[in-house]
């Protein structure tokens, strides 16, 4: 499971963890999932933020006054395509700040989600 916050995108924390579990553990067949997360629609940053992705992902910005809206699963999901194997993840687009049964720290919400990760054989 991994977080991958703007900070985490910044730095490509989504691709540096694959390629450990590749060198680590000799595991090459991943299925990804992008969980609930706060999407573009009510992600705002300001420029201070967009400056990391404007030039490598213009289209994970979306300028809204003196501010950006910002599409951080867009840009794991780049960061993923990237990748030799050509990871695509499932995303089911849930935003935990529009769906009160997920919490959300941009709606100022004191909890946890759960996540889970489970190992198959196929």
């Amino acid at each position: 499971i991994i977080h991958s916050g703007w900070k985490g995108t910044q730095q490509n924390i989504s691709e540096k963890m694959i390629r450990s579990i590749h060198k680590e553990h000799m595991i090459f067949d991943l299925d990804f999932f992008i969980g609930p997360c706060i999407r573009r629609q009510n992600y705002e940053i300001g420029k201070d933020v967009s400056i990391y992705f404007e030039s490598l992902y213009p289209d994970s910005l979306t300028k809204k006054g003196d501010k950006f809206l910002f599409a951080n699963d867009f840009v794991v999901k780049e960061q993923l395509a990237r990748l030799s194997t050509g990871y695509v993840p499932d995303d089911p687009g849930v935003c935990n700040f529009e769906v009160p049964e997920y919490y959300s720290h941009r709606r100022k919400d004191l909890g946890r989600n759960l996540n889970i990760i489970w190992m198959t054989n196929h």
